[in-house]
């Protein structure tokens, strides 16, 4: 045997150098970028790539068949999401009309005379006009307006005017937009008028069945929603809603279409309680590693003048508990204005002494574990006697702004002893609404599209003789207390009522 197999090895070794080898026409493919995303938006723009082909043998253009292709990342693998052409010739020039997301593109070249096939990839993300921007609602001749804001680049605003024009549907007397973010995938943008609350569609429009009155356990006549918003952490998904009268709905996991079963606004499931529209929600930041777990919610009891939160798991609320009181008490007495939460790991409530012009700050954190500590407490003391319109807490940086008919004011409140001074002013203006918008943690957002966090966005109504348009600002706040910086102005609308933004997801 052993003999058989030393024949059978040295027959093999005879055999070599009885083949013929000769070269192929090895291809070369530039003009394609495999590590840069390309950035467009559907409907709008136009996908342009040429490939530059070099043969080892050959480079004539009659022998290769050019087959460019596109399928979605995360994508089923069937047929319909892998077999997508989008070209066939050497340069292509394709309008995109894809749905908006994330994709990954093949250029396939075949050497007809050898039947070799070369490929190279890029990465395509795709937007709507209408999938990721700033949401702006207004008024316009007795009906109800709706445009969008999309950033294209860290200088570059793409705008879609007036979305809603010819709509046969009636979309009401307009009042309000919101936008809830979930990590299901079930986002929410939200619009509300005298007829209703209605779910907006991916491209901004509704319709009778639109109207949310579906997501309830018992459907409720002409929900009014006041405020609302979802938790984007990663355990405890809850989505809360607060309407007009008060009354407050929650539900758990979106993704698995559960419903808003029953109003909720009972301490402990006992004291029925009016709830007013503002709520703490903490964020979590990507930027700093900082993702919560199983934190409260912040509410405010509207009849008995207290703080109250939601916990995670909890069916109704309670009066809330911190594991310190040194600041303030609970039972404040005082109307509550305005509550935003912050990247930096505060939620702040900003409330109004009765029939005072005199405002206070509380500051908390919303810690794991629906631990909560008091952070900060302190008069906001004013530069004016003019009414307050609006105010607006930096995501970052330790300043406060509130808006009079048409002037902006800052407060440091790292100098909690300080005066507020104002920053802005408009002749001819009116401001209509004023924010910031800080993004989730969860999106790949490239950096300058985080840094829009930091923005702080105005809209306004201008004055010319009896004309009158809209507009929306973007500012940004230097660090040290510095004046604000316009980085745009965008015009073209019509009265402003309010702006959302709308991320991606």
């Amino acid at each position: 045997m052993v003999c058989t197999l030393f024949i059978g090895l040295s027959s093999c070794l005879k055999d070599i150098g009885n083949y013929d080898y000769k070269d192929i026409n090895e291809l070369t493919i530039d003009g394609i970028d495999e590590s840069k995303e390309i950035d467009l938006y559907s409907f709008v723009d136009t996908l342009v790539l040429e490939a530059h082909i070099e043969g080892k043998l050959s480079s004539d253009p009659s022998r290769f068949k050019f087959e460019w292709k596109v399928m979605p990342f995360m994508g089923d693998n069937t047929a319909d999401s892998i077999d997508h052409t989008i070209g066939v010739e050497r340069k292509l020039v394709y309008p995109v009309s894809l749905d908006p997301g994330s994709y990954k593109g093949y250029l396939n070249v075949t050497d007809v005379v050898e039947g070799i096939r070369y490929s190279k990839t890029f990465k395509l993300l795709v937007r709507s006009i209408a999938s990721e921007g700033y949401v702006v609602l207004s008024e316009h001749e007795g009906r109800a307006r709706l445009d969008m804001i999309s950033p294209s680049t860290e200088s570059d605003y793409r705008v879609a005017y007036d979305i809603w024009n010819n709509e046969e549907f009636d979309y009401g007397i307009p009042q309000s937009l919101f936008y809830n973010y979930n990590t299901s995938g079930k986002s929410m943008t939200l619009y509300v008028s005298d007829k209703g609350t209605f779910r907006l569609d991916k491209n901004l429009k509704a319709s009778d069945r639109d109207n949310i009155s579906w997501l309830f356990g018992s459907k409720p006549d002409n929900f009014q929603l006041r405020a609302t918003s979802a938790s984007t952490f990663r355990s405890g998904l809850r989505e809360i809603l607060i309407n007009d009268k008060g009354a407050l709905w929650a539900r758990n996991n979106p993704a698995l279409n559960s419903i808003f079963e029953y109003p909720i606004n009972s301490i402990n499931g006992t004291e029925e309680v009016q709830l007013s529209p503002h709520i703490g929600m903490i964020i979590p930041n990507a930027l700093s590693s900082f993702f919560p777990s199983d934190p409260s919610i912040m509410l405010y009891d509207q009849s008995n003048k207290q703080f109250l939160e939601l916990r995670n798991g909890s069916q109704f609320p309670t009066v809330m508990s911190f594991q310190n009181y040194n600041l303030f008490p609970v039972s404040t007495g005082r109307e509550i204005v305005h509550a935003a939460s912050t990247l930096n790991r505060y939620t702040f409530a900003i409330l109004k002494e009765p029939n005072q012009n005199r405002y206070y700050v509380y500051g908390m954190t919303l810690g794991n574990n629906n631990v909560n500590s008091q952070e900060y407490y302190f008069e906001l003391k004013l530069a004016n006697q003019e009414e307050i319109k609006n105010f607006a807490i930096h995501p970052t940086l330790p300043y406060i702004y509130y808006s009079t008919r048409n002037k902006v004011y800052q407060f440091d409140y790292s100098q909690t002893n300080s005066t507020a001074k104002q920053v802005l002013e408009y002749n001819n203006a009116e401001i209509n609404c004023m924010k910031f918008f800080p993004v989730v943690g969860w999106n790949a957002y490239a950096q300058w599209e985080r840094l829009k966090t930091n923005d702080l966005v105005i809209g306004l109504t201008k004055k010319n003789g009896i004309e009158s348009e809209g507009v929306v600002e973007y500012y940004i706040s230097p660090p040290l207390g510095g004046a604000l910086i316009q980085k745009t102005s965008i015009d073209g609308f019509g009265k402003i009522i309010d702006i959302t933004f709308r991320e991606r997801g």
